[in-house]
């Protein structure tokens, strides 16, 4: 009889320490979010990976990361409202679409006025430092094709382009 008085003790001890435990940001919840706000822009997420057993802490932050067409699209989280369970997300580098790089390509000096066919690969280009993209240009007034390489040179977007003959 002892022993199972123990045994109730130690029971009703360890369900009253789980409410002393932290809570926890639900990764499941948060992944369906993300996709979901990926969506929202226009984009079709595949996956999104976030990491488990987040404390619900003000002020914690860490990564998710977002799969659109295989790019992994890094996301900073970080948790604003504990006692409501709210957490923020942006992305950690700026993101682009393909369709809003091709029009800012339309924008460079050497093609303002041109009548330029662009063809970038993928849908989304994430601006990692140091990170490249190649497209390919065809001046339909000339008929000559051209390579157009972006290289990203910080977090922020910003970047250096070069035109060469193809």
């Amino acid at each position: 009889m002892p022993r199972r008085r123990i045994d109730m003790v130690i029971i009703v001890l360890a369900l009253a320490g789980c409410n002393w435990l932290p809570s926890k940001v639900s990764a499941d919840t948060l992944e369906a979010e993300l996709i979901a706000w990926m969506a929202d822009s226009g984009l079709t997420a595949s996956e999104a990976r976030c990491p488990r057993n987040q404390r619900l802490e003000l002020g914690r932050t860490f990564e998710c990361i977002v799969v659109v067409d295989q790019v992994e699209i890094p996301v900073l989280v970080e948790v604003t409202d504990p006692s409501a369970g709210i957490v923020e997300w942006k992305p950690k580098y700026k993101t682009v679409t393909r369709q809003q790089l091709e029009e800012s390509i339309l924008e460079l000096p050497d093609l303002v006025g041109r009548d330029v066919q662009i063809d970038c690969p993928g849908t989304v280009f994430v601006s990692t430092p140091n990170s490249a993209v190649s497209c390919d240009f065809f001046d339909q007034s000339t008929q000559k094709s051209f390579v157009g390489k972006l290289q990203f040179t910080d977090d922020n977007g910003n970047y250096t382009w070069t035109v060469d003959p193809k």
